[in-house]
Parts: structure tokens; sequence; C-alpha cells
């Protein structure tokens, strides 16, 4: 497959995931990483946690950053048009 034909597939792969309500943060000639989620206000979290007393971390932070929040993915496309996909 020709570079510009797994160019144009990326481009579309990341239109889809830009529709969704992702974002690129960094993109070469054939991957990229798409990131989904926001992110979360750490120094909020941090001040929550001192004035608990870690509380607030072992009931709702913990939580948070396990189930919520920014989640990375590499997008590649092999030298035959496939994308895979990969968690960071």
């Amino acid at each position: 497959m020709k570079p510009d034909q797994r160019r144009a597939i990326l481009d579309k792969t990341l239109q889809g995931s830009i529709a969704e309500g992702g974002r690129v943060e960094s993109r070469g000639d054939f991957e990229a990483v798409s990131v989904t989620g926001r992110r979360r206000n750490k120094a909020l979290h941090i001040a929550l946690t001192v004035v608990t007393f870690g509380l607030w971390a072992l009931l709702v932070r913990l939580p948070i950053a396990r189930f919520e929040g920014e989640r990375r993915r590499v997008l590649s496309v092999d030298v035959d048009g496939n994308v895979t996909s990969a968690r960071l």
C-alpha cells in the first residue's frame, strides 16, 4: 500500500475519534496518539485530600483515577492498511 493511502486511512480514523469527542495529542505519518476524556483538577484533589486527612483520596480520588479521566490510545496503520489501536 502506498504511503499516501496509509496517511488517508489514518486521517479518516482520527476524524472518527475527533467526532466522538477525542483530540489528537501527537501525530506521525502512520501513527497518532488520540486522547479522550477530561483532565482532572489535581490541585483541588490534593487540597481535599489534605483537608479530609486522606479520606478523599481513598473514597473519591482512587475510583476517579481508575475509571475516569483521560485515556490515551496509539492508532497506527500498517503496510497492509490495517488500523491497530493500543491503550497507553
